[in-house]
């Protein structure tokens, strides 16, 4: 991947330039798509940089129910775990996980009051990147 800053050319994958520090963009697989280095999704279809499944394969509007279905049991499954286990952040990271499929099924209300709920818990903001993204989506669904 050619840094756009000083044309030093370095291996994939990598977030910065070898040579002058830069963060690199990466191109997605799927689209050809310039993302930020910390992307998991592509901004232009959705696909992950890794070319994993994307995002939108599981919130699409032509998306099967059933593929729907299954993606939040396993996000309920696993707040149920955290819950158990008192693992807060595990469980503000799957109820924002949860709370960004039903705001693309327009369930937004329940995405908001759920994710609000376990990020309310915390009386301190740790500028992690699960706190970051649930905020982010908070503000979304506001």
């Amino acid at each position: 991947m050619r840094c756009a800053s000083c044309g030093f050319e370095n291996p994939e994958r990598l977030k910065f330039c070898n040579e002058c520090g830069t963060a690199l963009k990466r191109r997605c697989a799927q689209c050809g798509f310039e993302n930020a280095p910390q992307a998991k999704f592509c901004g232009e279809c959705g696909t992950s940089p890794q070319g994993e499944l994307s995002l939108q394969h599981f919130t699409a509007p032509g998306a099967k129910g059933k593929v729907q279905e299954e993606a939040e049991e396993h996000f309920l499954k696993a707040i149920e775990i955290a819950r158990r286990q008192k693992a807060k952040l595990w469980e503000l990271r799957a109820v924002t996980s949860l709370s960004r499929l039903w705001q693309h099924q327009g369930k937004r209300a329940e995405a908001r009051q759920l994710l609000a709920k376990i990020y309310g818990w915390f009386t301190e903001r740790f500028d992690t990147k699960d706190s970051q993204e649930a905020k982010a989506l908070l503000t979304a669904l506001a």
